[in-house]
């Protein structure tokens, strides 16, 4: 089943691990309770200019968006990355806790 998340629709997944990776680089989190949550590849693909940060994670029950940014050694063009996808969701008018960090959830 997909569901629209701002212009586009992804498909609804309640996988228990969640997996990105780009470039070498990977990022793992356990959705342990195995929630309804959306995939999102934002750059390129939801956000298509400027600075963006590389995949999202909807948790469709709790109004949680994960922000996540695959870098190896520049965290600060990472923060710059995420600050401005977040600029983004709010001018989409998205109403989100938002997040940053490494959670399970």
């Amino acid at each position: 089943m997909k569901i629209k998340f701002i212009d586009k629709e992804y498909e609804i997944n309640n996988d228990r691990k969640i997996v990105f990776s780009e470039k070498g680089k990977k990022y793992e989190t356990l959705n342990s309770t195995q929630q309804k949550i959306l995939k999102i590849h934002v750059d390129g693909d939801l956000i298509c200019y400027g600075q963006r940060c590389d995949y999202a994670i909807d948790v469709l029950n709790d109004k949680k968006l994960y922000l996540i940014e695959l870098k190896g050694a520049d965290k600060s063009h990472a923060y710059e990355q995420i600050l401005a996808s977040i600029e983004f969701m709010k001018k989409k008018r998205c109403k989100f806790a938002i997040f940053t960090k490494n959670y399970s959830f």
